[in-house]
């Protein structure tokens, strides 16, 4: 919750309703969109934030204990602010970030030691756009996925994941037009991609949301 300059509080509330379950103060200038994560295997909420020190703004990695309510904030540096997402089956924590010179990798969290790896880097157009919502982690099989947008459309990457290292392939999404935004979740128990998207009506002018599903494989 915000008091409109800030970060006030982390809460917790069940989905529908109204009232807040628990609140627990935050003092943060911001949180950076996409970077909310969930383990639900060991209760750990991770998020990047930004706090103020001596009159600068400061990335910290926030991880937030729902059974002891217990904040701890790690020194991190996020120049790019990539989808994050968490391993279930490691606790690792993967998004896409950039170096100083604005070159994009995949990034390795590991929340015990609160250390952070370069596993790689991507060769991507310069104009390539990025959606800070749009990833998913598939845990079984290891595969960090997200979505870029080049002149052709919008593609999903697909980064298998193993030994600390990783390959990708660029798949373009194709079967329908996607304008805007795109979020992506992966069903463990179906093993299937989600996505959520707006769509554009031409002929009544209006934006509705559509549920979809994409092929890993062929990006359909």
């Amino acid at each position: 919750s915000s008091n409109g300059t800030g970060i006030t509080n982390l809460v917790q509330w069940n989905a529908g309703e109204t009232n807040f379950t628990q609140t627990t103060p935050a003092n943060f200038v911001g949180v950076l969109v996409g970077s909310s994560v969930y383990n639900s295997n060991v209760g750990e909420y991770y998020s990047r934030v930004l706090v103020e020190e001596n009159d600068n703004y400061v990335s910290k990695m926030f991880r937030f204990n729902t059974s002891t309510t217990t904040i701890n904030l790690t020194d991190v540096t996020s120049v790019y602010n990539g989808s994050a997402e968490v391993d279930m089956q490691t606790g690792l924590l993967y998004s896409y970030d950039g170096d100083l010179d604005n070159n994009l990798y995949l990034n390795q969290y590991n929340p015990v030691t609160q250390t952070s790896t370069n596993l790689g880097y991507y060769n991507f157009p310069t104009d390539v756009i990025y959606f800070p919502d749009g990833s998913a982690y598939d845990s079984d099989n290891g595969i960090y996925y997200f979505i870029n947008q080049d002149e052709n459309g919008k593609n999903l990457v697909k980064n298998v994941i193993t030994n600390n290292a990783f390959t990708y392939t660029s798949i373009p999404i194709t079967g329908t037009s996607i304008m805007g935004n795109i979020g992506l979740e992966y069903s463990m128990m179906q093993d299937k991609l989600f996505a959520i998207y707006p769509e554009y009506n031409s002929t009544t002018g209006t934006v509705i949301m559509r549920i979809g599903q994409i092929n890993p494989n062929t990006g359909a």
